[in-house]
């Protein structure tokens, strides 16, 4: 999986353009730049970044035990027998209060390890002793003190089905390198991968946190006298596309993607996403002005070499360039590669200082912390909005899995995010949004996300007691933890 970048955005710039009108609609390529942009010394540009990530061995072998770890729990499940203490059984169930489901009682699919005291008393010894296919009725009474209101100390009846129980796979030989790779024939070949490809991924989080700096730094010693209103909307329109198909990969609506990524109400998301439109406008100006006095140009080959280029699965475009490459409009996939070109001509002359990022201290902390309680209001509203759409279990999934091999990735962004949502959404997965939304470049609200509300009514993998699922006290609380602290 490539590592999700951690990266700057427009949400904490506070570099604000006014935006103008123009008659006619707007051609990057044929408009007279000098209406819009007096450049500044763009050859003597002065940045500071984060020095290339460092992989170590610690690192490799990290991804290398995750990756292993899903493949041994991916064993042939067993498929009759019956279930012994210790096992790991998927089981579909359905609770009832008075003979009527409530909220949350429900799940196909789960994973439950019998006794790890997950659920709440007599469920997990309940199953002990059933046989693989059957279907029993648990008579079960909640604790008093259960989180729910509605359910503390009320009889149910969960009826739940076993479907099979997990046959993990003991120990990995060389024989099982090419469920890593399938390319690969050994295990050390296995590792060898994993540190190319994080190297890989090291190298390219760097030069996009490169080109991010060059381009805030260009639109800051530049001066806009206009931006077109019509380039900049249509910008806010592909960025706002991006952010939709971001949030529908999770069974989310882009609303409860704000709510819960970036703690923000929809409409004041709705006025970031046209601010962001504005900066990737003012952007394209400035590298067509650029390329225009340096004669950086694009050819035909190159457009339609470009073309039909997507991001991959579970990945989010890197920045305005990659945005408009992945749009498929030949126009802008040529403003992208120009871009892409005139960031390359910046870095040849920048002045380029690498220094560490200071460590957060208790007092930023804090104020953090204020900041996300005193915004939390609206985005809260919106995020229990969103539990009632139907999100997808799957994001959920999708979050816990990407969340424990690039947790790494998060920054104070996600903190707040976090904090904001950990009482209304599955910790992991708003953790796995906020990576994604980190992977963003260029001043542009980004990708990926997940945190679903709500997530245990569908999977048992949210916070299991809101939702009314069978969790024990302890474990609904763990899963109520803020993603980053």
């Amino acid at each position: 999986m490539k590592k999700l970048l951690k990266l700057t955005l427009l949400f904490g710039m506070s570099l604000v353009f006014a935006v103008g009108c123009s008659a006619a609609p707007f051609e990057l390529t044929s408009a007279d730049l000098s209406r819009y942009v007096t450049l500044g010394d763009y050859k003597a540009l002065e940045v500071t970044v984060s020095p290339k990530e460092e992989v170590t061995d610690e690192d490799v072998q990290a991804e290398y035990d995750s990756k292993a770890q899903e493949i041994q729990e991916g064993g042939e499940p067993i498929t009759e027998g019956t279930v012994k203490d210790g096992d790991t059984v998927n089981i579909d169930y359905e609770g009832k209060k008075d003979g009527v489901p409530f909220d949350g009682g429900t799940a196909q699919g789960y994973d439950l390890t019998i006794g790890s005291g997950t659920f709440i008393p007599g469920f997990e010894e309940g199953l002990i002793g059933v046989n693989v296919g059957d279907t029993v009725d648990l008579d079960l009474t909640f604790p008093e003190d259960y989180g729910t209101e509605e359910l503390a100390g009320q009889a149910v009846v969960f009826t739940v089905t076993v479907n099979h129980i997990a046959n993990p796979i003991e120990e990995l030989t060389d024989a099982n390198a090419s469920d890593f790779y399938e390319d690969c024939k050994t295990l050390d070949e296995v590792k060898t991968r994993i540190r190319e490809e994080k190297e890989k991924d090291a190298q390219e989080n760097y030069d996009n946190a490169l080109n991010t700096a060059l381009l805030n730094k260009l639109l800051e010693v530049s001066e806009f006298k206009d931006t077109p209103q019509d380039f900049a909307d249509a910008y806010a329109d592909l960025w706002m596309a991006e952010i939709t198909r971001i949030a529908e990969g999770y069974g989310m609506t882009y609303q409860s993607y704000a709510a819960n990524v970036y703690g923000m109400p929809t409409e004041a998301f709705r006025e970031q996403i046209k601010q962001t439109g504005v900066t990737s406008a003012q952007q394209a100006i400035a590298c067509q002005a650029i390329a225009n006095a340096e004669g950086i140009t694009v050819s035909e080959e190159e457009i339609n070499a470009a073309s039909g280029s997507t991001p991959e699965e579970g990945e989010s475009a890197n920045g305005l360039e990659e945005l408009l490459i992945y749009s498929g409009d030949s126009a802008n996939i040529r403003t992208g590669l120009m871009i892409q070109k005139v960031e390359k001509k910046l870095a040849e002359t920048a002045k380029i200082t690498e220094e560490e990022p200071e460590e957060e201290t208790a007092e930023d902390t804090a104020e953090d912390a204020g900041a996300a309680e005193t915004d939390g209001t609206g985005a809260a509203d919106d995020a229990t909005a969103g539990e009632t759409e139907g999100e997808s279990a799957d994001a959920a999934d999708a979050g816990a899995e990407a969340a424990e091999t690039d947790a790494a990735a998060q920054d104070t962004a996600t903190d707040a995010a976090a904090q904001d949502a950990g009482d209304n959404a599955d910790s992991a997965a708003v953790e796995e949004a906020g990576a994604e939304a980190d992977a963003a470049a260029a001043n542009a609200p980004a990708e990926t996300t997940a945190g679903a509300a709500d997530q245990g009514a569908a999977s048992g993998t949210g916070t299991a007691e809101e939702a009314g699922a069978p969790a024990a006290e302890g474990a609904a609380e763990a899963a109520e933890e803020p993603a980053a602290q």
